[in-house]
């Protein structure tokens, strides 16, 4: 048994040239309503607030399932299948042959709701353990995901199967929900139902869910975003509509007919001055059949205009079961303005739930997954020092208005030159790098005067090269 929602229901007998006999019976069982969630949903007698997962097979040790996917995920995924009568095999076979048979358009859309994301296929083709231990949602994702382009082709099926349906409206999908939830009582079976109880839903509370559902209202606007998203805000296509609602019907026709009054008052009073005796420069009979002559049209319109507003003000009251004698205009209006306006926050309650649990997803894969970023190569960097750069320079010729700082391993030095000394080898206090120095320690074999032919580089075979030709004074480095 189900929460009950307490509505007022239409009697049979006034249901005629109402909006609910209009209504085919084929569009209310059409209408894609999960039974199955809204039974875990909203139970009459809730013991235990959490929901209970209809995917863990009768007689399997939970210690034994393996379970590849987020949990919350996979639950909505086992609640999905458990309302597809059929194998894993067979869903796949009917996704595969368009068998329009086994696959509602409910089913469908649930299907295309949870088509497995590359992450998740890259788990189950990792899973290398026996299969039989999975949760139903990973051997379920196991048939399917080799299915080419599943989003695209489930969305092509929904497409092909609603084209020729009618347009569903938002009225009939809350008379399939509440004639669901109150099948078992006097409310059910209800051919139509007081607009009051788009108050009412939201004051219908859910059990705790992983969806995060608190009302009926938070489970319709679910609904809607995710099967006609355009409903939601059906609103902005009544722009007038509050407007309407702040506006007393009642006060209108009344001033109206106070306009109308005081004409055919002014219009008794031209009769009766006509039969007294006129004075002179008396000209209110005047004056006042050419106010009347002005005004009366006008009267007459807006007359016409109230008369032709409370015929269809009347009309739509009556089109939607409500009473037009003790209904006012302004409160129908009102009440749909307030469950638009309810909807439309629900929705985005629904939103801000979804990303809140997106984003605690987000953290818990951060900190159980390792980090993917290498460690910096120490070596690598400690190799590009201020020698390197200075030997490079040695080969490039030294180059004007240097941008870098100069190196702290080499301090200035003050060698005359008709060019000015690189910065490298310039004198200052400072004792000279133990490279460049005269000291006990042996020369290193490239500037040491031993039996060992100098090296091409320095050989007198070639013309020097400029960095270390006559022309210029030679450098500190090479003066004996």
């Amino acid at each position: 048994p189900l929460k009950a929602l307490f509505w007022s229901k239409i009697p049979p007998h006034k249901l005629k040239s109402t909006v609910w006999e209009e209504i085919p019976l084929i569009v209310t069982r059409e209408i894609p309503i999960n039974h199955t969630e809204i039974e875990l949903l909203f139970p009459k007698n809730a013991i235990n607030n959490s929901l209970k997962s209809p995917t863990s097979p009768t007689g399997t040790k939970k210690n034994t399932v393996v379970t590849l996917l987020d949990f919350n995920r996979a639950n909505n995924i086992g609640i999905m299948l458990a309302r597809i009568k059929y194998s894993y095999i067979e869903i796949k076979g009917a996704i595969l042959e368009i068998d329009d048979e086994k696959l509602s358009v409910e089913n469908l859309r649930s299907l295309k709701n949870y088509v497995p994301s590359s992450e998740e296929k890259e788990l189950i083709k990792d899973y290398d353990s026996d299969i039989n231990n999975l949760g139903n949602a990973e051997k379920y994702f196991r048939e399917v995901m080799e299915i080419p382009r599943l989003a695209e082709r489930l969305g092509c099926m929904i497409y092909r199967r609603r084209f020729e349906m009618e347009v569903q409206e938002l009225t009939p999908t809350i008379l399939t929900i509440g004639n669901f939830m109150n099948h078992s009582t006097f409310r059910g079976n209800a051919a139509g139902y007081k607009l009051d109880v788009l108050l009412k839903i939201r004051d219908t509370k859910a059990v705790e869910n992983p969806k995060g559902i608190t009302t009926l209202l938070h489970y319709l606007a679910a609904t809607l975003e995710a099967t006609q998203n355009d409903l939601v805000t059906f609103m902005d296509d009544l722009p007038h509509l509050e407007a309407a609602a702040r506006i007393s019907v009642v006060t209108v026709i009344a001033s109206v007919n106070e306009l109308s009054n005081g004409i055919d008052l002014i219009k008794e009073e031209i009769n009766v001055m006509k039969n007294l005796p006129i004075k002179q420069n008396d000209y209110f009979i005047k004056n006042m059949e050419e106010f009347v002559e002005k005004a009366e049209p006008t009267i007459i319109n807006i007359q016409d205009s109230t008369q032709k507003l409370e015929e269809e003000l009347k009309e739509l009251l009556i089109c939607y079961g409500e009473d037009p004698i003790t209904t006012k205009p302004e409160e129908f209006f009102g009440m749909i303005v307030s469950f638009g306006s309810s909807l439309i926050k629900a929705n985005q309650e629904n939103e801000e739930t979804k990303k809140k649990a997106e984003k605690e997803k987000q953290s818990r894969l951060t900190l159980r997954r390792p980090s993917e970023v290498p460690p910096p190569n120490l070596t690598a960097l400690a190799a590009k020092g201020d020698l390197d750069e200075t030997i490079r320079e040695l080969r490039n010729g030294l180059k004007p208005n240097r941008s870098r700082p100069v190196s702290k391993v080499f301090s200035e030095l003050n060698i005359s030159s008709s060019r000015p000394a690189s910065r490298v080898f310039s004198n200052s206090s400072r004792p000279p790098s133990r490279i460049f120095s005269n000291t006990s320690r042996p020369s290193s074999r490239i500037f040491s005067n031993t039996s060992r032919p100098p090296s091409r580089i320095f050989s007198n075979s070639r013309p020097s090269s400029r960095i270390f030709s006559n022309t210029r004074p030679t450098s500190g480095i090479f003066v004996k």
